[in-house]
């Protein structure tokens, strides 16, 4: 949760939900989450804080206590949307998640609940590890490893930095970024930890199969990038064909009539001539989407979707405030 909404917290409850909603206008929400387990996983632990099964399905029922789920499939009709009467909510899960599958697709189907899964297309069938997952993975082998003198001076040798505690070792390996991989991999290989190994006993991916069974069970599929790239890092012609050829490939694999494409981490650093040039293209995605909570849309179908895992705070909490912030940013005409 960023500086400002943290602030914002305690001071959310000030007005009802409802009153927030009707001040905004702001009628259609998109929450999102990666997973939710009783059992978070070594890959997932040491990077975010995940909502236990019971903490997810009250989330969810505090959104439906004040917004009606609609299916993603309007968002490929600008009107539908647009003439939305009610407070509604489009739900997504991002990285394809095995979680999907075992706990959240359950709790969503009993609730009559439609959402996008958004996949990496390098990971699906546990092909590849995400890099922040790799770098979780060797956390947890860390954290119960005593950091002995000989471990620490190979742990300094690599992050040129003293390392005096467990602590020390992971601000600088969540530093790291996806153009770190390879050092990344060097890392693991030298304390033995085998990734590969890690997704065969593992799993953290759905399957091909199972992503056409949770298509089969009326959810809708999205890309999310090959990779999990940082699009801030990477040239304009690249975040172009990085949206195009992933969705296209999303698309035909799972023999989809529609297109939709979230951005991994978020879409800071993607310009809005690169947005309109991504929606203008005949094989562009039908809806896009960022990470920025809420804020008014740009003219086209590019949405920003609200973070649910960044705090420890309940659904409610976490939609008061993020209504809260963009009252008081209309009030300077900032949103």
């Amino acid at each position: 949760m960023t500086e400002p909404r943290k602030i914002l917290l305690p001071f959310s409850g000030i007005y009802p939900l409802q009153k927030l909603i009707a001040k905004t206008g702001k009628q259609l929400i998109f929450p999102f989450y990666h997973a939710a387990t009783d059992h978070p996983p070594s890959h997932l632990k040491n990077l975010y804080r995940l909502k236990s099964k019971k903490e997810f399905i009250t989330d969810i029922d505090l959104i439906l206590k004040y917004f009606n789920p609609v299916s993603p499939e309007i968002l490929k009709n600008k009107e539908d949307f647009e003439n939305l009467n009610k407070p509604s909510f489009i739900l997504s899960f991002d990285d394809g998640l095995r979680e999907i599958k075992d706990v959240i697709a359950p709790v969503l189907r009993q609730k009559g609940i439609p959402a996008i899964i958004f996949l990496n297309n390098s990971f699906i069938g546990n092909k590849d590890l995400f890099y922040r997952y790799k770098i979780s993975v060797i956390l947890e082998y860390f954290k119960y490893k005593p950091l002995n003198s000989g471990i620490k001076r190979k742990l300094e040798e690599e992050f040129k930095i003293r390392i005096t505690s467990f602590m020390d070792m992971q601000k600088a390996l969540l530093k790291l970024k996806f153009t770190d991989t390879n050092y990344i991999d060097r890392l693991a290989e030298e304390f033995n930890i085998d990734f590969n190994s890690y997704l065969s006993e593992n799993k953290p991916y759905l399957t091909d199969l199972e992503v056409e069974e949770i298509k089969s069970q009326g959810f809708f599929i999205g890309a999310h990038s090959f990779n999990h790239p940082d699009f801030s890092a990477i040239s304009e012609t690249n975040q172009i064909k990085e949206v195009l050829e992933s969705s296209e490939d999303i698309k035909k694999r799972f023999a989809l009539d529609y297109s939709f494409f979230a951005f991994p981490f978020s879409d800071i650093g993607v310009s809005k001539s690169t947005l309109e040039s991504l929606h203008s293209n005949p094989n562009g995605p039908d809806a896009s989407f960022g990470t920025s909570g809420l804020k008014k849309e740009l003219g086209f179908c590019h949405f920003q979707r609200i973070p649910m895992e960044k705090s420890s705070a309940n659904a409610q909490s976490i939609l008061k405030t993020e209504y809260f912030y963009y009252f008081l940013k209309s009030l300077f005409n900032n949103n």
